[in-house]
């Protein structure tokens, strides 16, 4: 490239012009050739314009030097160590934070079986509603624990087959500790649920 400002002023070298980077290839491989170089090929000279680094090598470099350091600071006692989460953050210089995630017991989606409490006259439309005031989910679907459907909403053929299960009472439906799986478009997974009569 500094053949470049030499031999090309006042142009200036676009790394997208085939011409431009095979120019500046010609060139090196000439100054390889007088100095017994190999392995200068367009490619490379790409990458050099272009400032591409290989991602693989340099992520797997970054991993290396990050668990190096772990490994010291665990046997060393030199520093706190690394709980279960760190951020590399390298376009300009070195960041990197740690951050420590924490289940949340109450979620409801990787915490426990959420336990529901309903009164024995409710129906199936009454357990929807406290669904969906303990978990936000408006648009629920419902199976037991065998996967059979209670309630689903979609497809429109299973939610008029079912739709007349949202007036039974639980206890024709379920028994008392039965497992319920809630589905809802907007949670990635399914919630588990237990049902408990008063």
């Amino acid at each position: 490239m500094v053949q470049w400002e030499k031999e090309r002023q006042g142009e200036t070298l676009n790394a997208d012009d085939p011409e431009h980077v095979q120019w500046v290839c010609d060139r090196a491989r000439a100054r390889a050739l007088e100095f017994g170089i190999e392995g200068v090929n367009y490619s490379h000279t790409l990458g050099v314009i272009k400032n591409i680094i290989p991602a693989i090598a340099s992520t797997n470099a970054i991993i290396a030097a990050a668990c190096a350091n772990e490994a010291f600071k665990i046997v060393t006692l030199a520093s706190g160590y690394m709980k279960n989460y760190m951020t590399f953050i390298g376009d300009e210089g070195v960041n990197t934070q740690l951050v420590e995630l924490e289940r949340n017991p109450a979620c409801v989606v990787c915490g426990p079986p959420m336990q529901l409490r309903i009164g024995s006259s409710a129906t199936l439309a009454d357990l929807l509603q406290l669904i969906a005031a303990r978990t936000g989910l408006e648009s629920a679907s419902v199976s037991d624990g065998a996967g059979r459907p209670l309630y689903w909403r979609k497809p429109a053929a299973i939610e008029e087959s079912t739709r007349e299960n949202l007036t039974k009472p639980l206890t024709v439906l379920l028994t008392p500790g039965s497992r319920i799986a809630v589905t809802d478009p907007s949670s990635p997974k399914t919630v588990q649920c237990t049902v408990q009569f008063e």
